[in-house]
């Protein structure tokens, strides 16, 4: 068993890790978002006193004063995160761990979405009424709730798939039974926009497939709803609905190969393990006078997926007009079962005939272009900001700083410093906006005196803007 290393770490240094793992969790829970923090903290190497106290001065914690007022209070929590922990770190743990994924993985994307996910409900929101004198009331009214559409559905399920495999691999390689998702990379794989992603997400945790985790270091995790970590010594359940299981276990030889990761062992997991194949997002679409089947797109593939599973393809959400032709394009695929031909060989020769091959390459150009170019954009700002800051402690440092009641004094220090500003060849417009944020964040500091609106005016006055440092102002 992996032993756990704890460090002592600053007070702000937790502060910063635990308070996002806090703000991700369960605000109902207090216990669960106990378990969270501290389950968190020990995966990090936090001492166990450490993550007491944080949960003892964290916002909000009179509510786990039940669970972290004293440590023999604490000791349960303690010990029921030490079993998630070492539960997830063994062998035997991940592999319950991903088997109870691939069961959950497999049961969603072959059964179909609860009634209430796609059918018009009346739902309880909450209504604050604020009467005469200031009093507030907070009732409940029904309003309708209109569900997902069978194509919102369709695209909730192909990325279930990619980021469900992405769970399991990722219960694989570290032990946690969550995913990290970067919206512009998952955006590349599936070929749609960012904005697609983040609705197909937002459909996907509708539906009840995937449930949103707390992020890490900015960003999103996604986890398979219904998986959770395995305790040692006991039987590993699953918060699953009886049709879901009941649907998995009739692919036994898909689970174990979504299980493994294994491509070449089932024709269900195989289609599963390559959703994120280039062939469904880069083809180019059919011409009008294209032949039949020529089409490659996400449809096809939740078609194709219906086709090996031996499901109405209705049920998962493809439009009943474009089934005979998204079928026709599964067959035209040319994926023999009796040769023995992997799947992937066999959409890579597509993508080649199609042409995706080198449209994700482009994409793959584009998208390294604009990484390279973010980074370039960082690099620049933090020079900016460290020149400023110099420059700010060379201003401030040579004048005093006048009174803002002494309004003739104070005008000629501004006007002085804005000539010295000036006289920098290298103060170019973005410069001038990082030194009116530095000066800003002094002048509102001790020993000065100023308010934030008016250190704003007086540094944008001495940068020479014509607004605040954070408006596109002109020097």
């Amino acid at each position: 068993m992996t032993a756990l290393r704890a460090v002592r770490h600053s007070p702000e240094f937790i502060d910063r890790d635990l308070g996002r793992t806090l703000a991700g969790a369960s605000p109902h829970n207090a216990r669960a978002a106990a378990l969270s923090v501290t389950h968190r903290g020990l995966r990090v190497g936090f001492h166990a006193d450490d993550i007491r106290e944080f949960l003892v001065r964290c916002p909000g914690s009179e509510r786990f004063a039940p669970f972290a007022s004293t440590k023999s209070r604490f000791k349960p929590v303690l010990r029921q995160a030490i079993d998630r922990r070492t539960a997830s770190a063994s062998p035997e743990g991940r592999a319950g761990l991903r088997q109870g994924a691939a069961v959950a993985l497999v049961g969603y994307l072959l059964s179909p979405p609860p009634k209430s996910k796609t059918t018009t409900q009346l739902v309880p929101v909450p209504k604050t009424v604020v009467a005469a004198d200031g009093t507030k009331t907070v009732t409940s009214e029904l309003l309708e709730k209109k569900g997902l559409k069978p194509a919102q559905l369709a695209g909730a399920r192909r990325i279930t798939a990619v980021v469900g495999i992405d769970v399991i691999r990722s219960i694989r390689n570290q032990g946690i039974d969550a995913a990290l998702v970067n919206q512009l990379d998952l955006a590349l794989r599936l070929g749609i926009t960012p904005s697609t992603v983040r609705n197909w997400l937002k459909w996907a945790v509708e539906a009840g497939w995937l449930s949103k985790r707390p992020p890490w270091h900015g960003v999103p995790r996604y986890g398979i709803c219904g998986v959770a970590t395995p305790q040692p010594g006991k039987p590993f359940t699953m918060k699953l609905p009886a049709g879901i299981r009941d649907t998995s276990w009739d692919y036994v030889r898909t689970l174990n190969a979504i299980t493994d990761l294994a491509e070449g062992r089932d024709n269900v997991a195989d289609v599963i393990l390559l959703a994120d194949h280039p062939v469904w997002a880069y083809a180019p679409a059919p011409g009008p006078d294209a032949p039949s089947g020529s089409r490659r797109d996400g449809k096809v593939w939740l078609t194709a997926l219906a086709i090996e599973a031996e499901v109405d393809p209705a049920t998962l959400g493809v439009n009943s007009r474009t089934v005979k032709e998204n079928g026709t394009s599964w067959k035209r695929i040319n994926w023999d079962h009796d040769q023995d031909t992997p799947l992937r060989v066999v959409l890579d020769a597509d993508a080649c005939a199609t042409g995706a091959d080198l449209r994700v390459v482009d994409a793959q150009v584009r998208r390294a272009a604009q990484v390279a170019a973010r980074q370039a954009s960082l690099e620049a700002a933090r020079e900016r900001t460290e020149r400023a800051q110099r420059a700010t402690q060379k201003l401030l440092g040579k004048l005093d700083v006048p009174a803002l009641s002494d309004g003739t004094a104070h005008d000629e220090w501004v006007q002085r410093l804005g000539a010295m500003v000036n006289r920098d060849d290298r103060a170019d417009v973005p410069m001038r906006r990082a030194l009116a944020k530095v000066l800003t964040k002094r002048l509102t500091g001790k020993p000065h005196t100023y308010d934030k609106p008016t250190a704003e005016a007086v540094a944008c006055r001495i940068a020479g803007l014509s607004s605040s440092p954070t408006g596109h102002a002109a020097a």
